[in-house]
């Protein structure tokens, strides 16, 4: 009997040494404590609490049964970054557990997770065991099981992140990626459809924007940059209103340019009348030469000589040549040189980019931010800074299941992966309604509506007078009231109840929007206060319950007026206190303390003070023991 037992006890210990397979907890599966046992045996654990889990060898190597794991070249510390779900319950795989093994630097990662995975098994009770194919191992990246520690730039003591399996995910999201790809492919190949073949795919004009967005306190913000490129086919088919401007401004420029270039036409060159002045002032000093000395030959003039020497002098201006037949583009519009604001790409290769001389078109009262929503609307018929929602109340066909309004991708309620989380939009409240006053402007409803949604949701307290102030002012400019926004902004001046109200209104900014803007304001907020108490009517409800009106109730507000009179009355009886003692006792403090003893030396019973309220007796107990009575005037005069 004792062998046996030393025999078992020799083999437990070289299972914890070595950690192999056939730990007694795999022989005894009905006993539930073996592992409670194993994991408060600190013999495998070191002075950090990681877990020591051997050696990894390869297949082919030799055995390492001498060594320990710190004596090897290498020791990498293994982690779960998170729950597996084929290992539940697990007492190693699990965030918080380290497991530390060791390697040599020729070492396959495969053995390594082998290792890790063999480990694992053995201290689990159930049979459920986990392979290598469940788990991912991560550092940095996903590693490769045949590569080794330094091809993949593991270094000792360095750790790695232990996680399911998520291959089947990325081939989703690879396969999402793919569909998405074809499916913007599909829409730009529709988009080029509308472009003439003699255009490039770069852009070419410049919208220098001059309008300011107005932060929440009605100062101008200043901008770095208020250029955007944009490209004039796609507006052109998209956005007739900015092409317009486009085009006016080409005309204006080509004008102006057309203009300079008769003016220099009709103005002598400078160079050419001092040519002229030389010429002549050298003839008659040869006339005159001749005059005065007979003797030398008078030489002919010579009109070619002439001619060559006038080209030399006005040698120095470029000559200008009259192009303007052949530079007519396809829309009509003449080239001018390269110098004025309307330029030409006929000497540019088809694929060159248009790095320099872009046309120039200046947008007055709209902001790049803006502009920047309306181009990317025109380019991919969505704005994804918008939000989810936004994208979903414009879209006409309604996403059902798994058909949403990007064919084949289906849309969920976690949202597109393009969009944030929350599906929130991701521009500024200020954004929003500069996108809202220019796609009215351009006559674009459904990037107003994507506009209108965003805007609805990023609504404040702070904020709100400014929503209502733009329901008001849209309406009279396009007719569109906003609906959408008022009925956001109405909710939150009531959501808070009369109390929310007259907060709002104590803010300096309410009060401002009704003194200047009065007429614009008043009446959105009284169809707003309109819609909203139909809109709560019409919930069915015999009586309004009182969370229903306003979220502080009144107990809250009693609560909070027992409080403060509580105070004032504790203040009131200090102060009577003092006066009642300065007029007993005077200013001397030895005095008082000699008052609070009696002749025993036992200290008397503090005196009660009342405060001497109006209409009401008063009892104090003075020295004697004795007690005297005292009524205010107005008790007095009452009884009188």
């Amino acid at each position: 009997m004792e062998n046996i037992n030393d025999e078992n006890n020799n083999e437990i210990n070289h299972n914890n040494h070595g950690l192999g397979a056939g730990a007694p907890w795999d022989q005894e599966e009905g006993n539930g404590n073996n592992i409670d046992m194993e994991m408060e045996d600190g013999n495998d654990r070191d002075a950090n609490g990681d877990l020591d889990g051997g050696i990894a060898v390869n297949p082919d190597g030799a055995s390492n049964s001498n060594r320990t794991t710190t004596e090897c070249d290498l020791v990498l510390y293994l982690e779960c970054e998170e729950e597996i779900s084929a290992a539940p319950n697990h007492p190693i795989i699990r965030p918080g557990a380290t497991v530390f093994i060791g390697m040599d630097k020729n070492t396959k990662l495969a053995a390594v997770f082998k290792r890790f995975v063999e480990f694992c098994n053995d201290r689990q009770k159930r049979r459920d065991h986990i392979e290598v194919s469940d788990l991912e191992f991560l550092h940095c990246q996903l590693l490769n099981g045949s590569d080794t520690a330094e091809t993949s730039a593991l270094m000792k003591n360095d750790r790695i992140k232990v996680r399911a399996n998520k291959s089947i995910e990325r081939e989703i999201e690879a396969e999402r990626k793919r569909q998405q790809r074809i499916a913007d492919a599909h829409f730009f190949d529709q988009m080029r459809i509308l472009l003439p073949d003699k255009w490039n795919k770069y852009a070419d004009i410049v919208l220098d924007c001059q309008g300011k967005l107005v932060d929440d306190k009605g100062r101008n913000q200043k901008v770095l940059w208020t250029k955007v490129k944009a490209y004039t086919p796609i507006l052109q088919a998209r956005c007739p209103w900015i092409y317009d401007i486009i085009m006016k401004a080409k005309t204006d420029a080509l004008a102006a340019a057309l203009a300079q270039d008769t003016a220099l036409e009709f103005t002598p060159n400078v160079e050419d009348t001092k040519s002229v002045v030389a010429r002549v002032e050298s003839e008659m000093k040869a006339v005159d030469e001749d005059e005065d000395d007979n003797s030398i030959e008078v030489m002919p003039f010579n009109e070619n000589d002439a001619q060559n020497a006038e080209i030399a002098a006005s040698s120095g201006a470029n000559e200008i040549e009259n192009d303007d037949e052949e530079d007519l583009r396809f829309d009509g519009c003449a080239k001018v040189r390269s110098d004025s604001p309307v330029l030409s790409s006929r000497h540019r290769g088809q694929s060159e980019p248009l790095k320099k001389d872009l046309f120039k078109v200046t947008v007055q009262n709209h902001s790049p931010e803006a502009i920047k929503l309306l181009l990317e609307y025109c380019y991919t018929n969505r704005v994804v800074v918008l939000g989810l929602n936004a994208f979903i109340v414009a879209c006409k066909e309604r996403p059902t299941g798994e058909k949403g309004p990007i064919p084949p991708l289906p849309m969920t309620k976690a949202g597109h992966p393009r969009y944030a989380q929350d599906s929130r939009p991701l521009v500024s409240f200020q954004v929003a309604l500069a996108g809202i006053e220019l796609a009215e402007e351009a006559n674009m409803p459904r990037l107003s509506l994507m506009c209108e949604v965003a805007a609805a949701q990023l609504v404040t307290s702070i904020n709100v007078v400014r929503a209502l102030s733009l329901c008001a002012s849209q309406k009279s400019k396009s007719g569109n009231d906003l609906p959408k926004l008022r009925k956001a902004a109405m909710d939150v001046v009531l959501r808070n109840g009369s109390r929310g109200v007259l907060e709002l209104g104590r803010t300096a900014m309410f009060r401002k929007a009704l003194e200047e803007p009065r007429a614009i304001i008043v009446p959105t907020l009284l169809q707003g206060t309109t819609e909203a108490v139909t809109r709560y009517g019409k919930r069915g409800q015999s009586k309004r319950t009182k969370p229903n009106v306003s979220i502080y109730s009144f107990d809250e507000l009693d609560r909070e007026d027992a409080i403060k009179r509580e105070r004032e009355r504790r203040k009131r009886r200090i102060e009577s206190g003092r006066a009642y003692e300065i007029e007993e006792y005077g200013n001397d403090p030895s005095l008082r303390w000699k008052a609070s003893y009696d002749s025993s030396g036992s200290r008397k019973r503090p005196l009660k003070l009342m405060p001497a309220t109006r209409g009401k007796t008063i009892s104090r107990s003075d020295e004697h023991g004795s007690k005297s009575r005292r009524e205010s005037g107005s008790h007095r005069r009452r009884a009188n």
